[in-house]
């Protein structure tokens, strides 16, 4: 019967084993697979400042995105106040 899991990262799967999962579903909304130009650079920065052997993941992602995602509002609000941003 298959299964939809909310919290299965791509590097989890070599643990649990592909045989394990395999017919399994996963909801997650970041892949480090996804083959596109601005996933390869973040793979690739994120590779040459932490180490080749380090995945990358949703929780990464997330924080990478969110960091930036207030770097803008600070920037436009020009303020770091709360009430101004």
């Amino acid at each position: 019967m298959p299964v939809v899991s909310v919290s299965i990262a791509e590097e989890e799967v070599g643990g649990i084993g592909v045989q394990n999962i395999t017919g399994q579903l996963t909801a997650w909304n970041y892949y480090q697979t996804i083959d596109t130009p601005v996933n390869n650079e973040f793979g690739k920065a994120f590779k040459a400042k932490f180490g080749a052997d380090k995945p990358t993941s949703d929780p990464m992602e997330a924080a990478y995105v969110s960091v930036y995602l207030w770097k803008n509002t600070v920037e436009k609000a020009q303020s770091f106040e709360v009430k101004a941003i």
